[in-house]
C-alpha cells in the first residue's frame, strides 16, 4: 500500500502529549534512529509542501521509492508523523 495523496505531518508534539513521556521518548528515538528518517524529517520540517505527496518526498529526499516507503512506514508506527487528506 502506497501513500497516494495524502499529506504527511509531524506530530512529534502531540505525541509528546498523549503518551507518557518515557513511552514517546522511546518511539522517538526509534524514528530518529536511521539517518534515512532524520533525513526525512529533516525534509518535512524544512519544506512542508515535500509532504504533499509521495513523489515530491522522494524526489526531495533522493531516496528509493522502497526505500522511502519502508522508512514512511517506520516514522507512522512511531507515531512521529502522521497522514492527513489534503
Amino acid at each position: 500500500a502506497g501513500f497516494g495523496d495524502q499529506h504527511l505531518i509531524f506530530a512529534l508534539d502531540r505525541e509528546i502529549a498523549t503518551l507518557g513521556r518515557h513511552q514517546s521518548l522511546a518511539r522517538i528515538g526509534k524514528a530518529l534512529s536511521h539517518p534515512r528518517r532524520v533525513l526525512i524529517l529533516h525534509t518535512l520540517l524544512s519544506n512542508p509542501a515535500a509532504g504533499d505527496s509521495f513523489g515530491a518526498l522522494a524526489r526531495d529526499t533522493k531516496l528509493a521509492s522502497s526505500t522511502l516507503e519502508h522508512h514512511l512506514r517506520v516514522l507512522l508506527n512511531t507515531g512521529t508523523i502522521q497522514r492527513s487528506q489534503k
